[in-house]
């Protein structure tokens, strides 16, 4: 038997924003996790005591093969046997929301001849991702009659941000949480808007920081909350140019996209005269086509579905191909 402490920080790859809390890895962020490579017959991955009003679900790669899993109470155990003598690669990931973070404490490998391998190697090309529900895959797996949200019909792999990077071979990292938008959330209250999260490690607040993962593209998809929160045009124009220049301190030479309009139009002539008044060769926006009940599109509380995710992905992914020739 042979245990991973994450807190001893060896081992293996961090995926997306993390911190190392309470003696584990802390996730909040979708798709956020670890990818390790090892030599076993069986894997157990083990957590904190974990608290939440509904089972948070997790994704596993296991040599490219996928299954979700779900943790409610921190006590669960995540079993991966009957692996043959070969080497194998386990990348885990959160695809739901929570308020809370996911603390994962251990990697523990079975088998005689049970190791650690050197750690996968991440992608060169790094794209960043920040918004709300749209990114986080609310709904992506739900009907469009379903009104309310659960956690099992939420899957942020799912999800256009996800689809994107990995149609370009890219290592994403994905900053969202539902709800939520520049200036106010759909409700027009203001508590965690994006222009706040974003400098931060988890939700309690803890910084980021940046020169740690520097992308060569930033993709803002926001805007729909704002909208539906009662923020006007001209408010809405002035915090996104405001943005927009905070993110160009922070990443002086990234390709900045600003891509809206899946679920809300409202501002899509704010942000051309935003982008173009910003003067930088470097910053575009991307108008999405509404989501449309009639082509399939629509999941749960009228959010993007998978049909929705693989269309603008597929939109997005060749815009970003040909302004970076990738």
């Amino acid at each position: 038997m042979l245990t991973l402490l994450f807190a001893d920080g060896h081992d293996y790859l961090p995926i997306g924003r993390s911190l190392i809390q309470d003696g584990a890895l802390a996730l909040y962020w979708p798709n956020s996790g670890f990818s390790v490579r090892f030599r076993a017959h069986s894997a157990i991955v083990s957590f904190k005591p974990f608290t939440s009003g509904a089972p948070l679900y997790l994704k596993a790669f296991l040599d490219g093969k996928a299954a979700k899993y779900s943790v409610t109470t921190g006590a669960e155990k995540l079993l991966f046997e009957a692996l043959d003598d070969g080497e194998h690669t386990l990348t885990l990931l959160r695809v739901a929301e929570s308020i809370t973070s996911l603390y994962i404490e251990s990697i523990t490998l079975l088998g005689e001849n049970a190791a650690f391998l050197d750690l996968p190697e991440e992608r060169q090309r790094r794209i960043e991702f920040f918004g709300d529900s749209i990114t986080c895959g609310y709904g992506v797996l739900a009907e469009p009659s379903v009104t309310g949200y659960t956690t099992f019909e939420q899957d942020s792999t799912m999800a256009y941000a996800y689809m994107t990077a990995e149609k370009l071979q890219a290592s994403g990292r994905y900053e969202a949480i539902s709800g939520q938008g520049i200036l106010c959330n759909c409700n027009g209250e203001k508590a965690l808007e994006i222009t706040k999260f974003y400098r931060w490690a988890l939700r309690d607040e803890t910084p980021w920081d940046f020169s740690l993962w520097i992308p060569d593209v930033v993709v803002v998809n926001a805007g729909t909350n704002d909208s539906w929160g009662g923020v006007d045009c001209e408010t809405f124009g002035a915090k996104a140019a405001e943005f927009l220049c905070e993110l160009r301190e922070v990443y002086p030479d990234a390709l900045l996209i600003w891509a809206y309009g899946m679920m809300d139009t409202k501002f899509t002539g704010t942000l051309t005269e935003v982008v173009a008044g910003l003067g930088d060769a470097r910053i575009r926006f991307i108008p999405l086509a509404p989501i449309d009940l009639k082509n399939g599109d629509v999941g749960g509380g009228g959010h993007p579905n998978v049909n929705a995710s693989i269309r603008v992905s597929d939109l997005l992914a060749e815009k970003i191909k040909n302004e970076l020739g990738w």
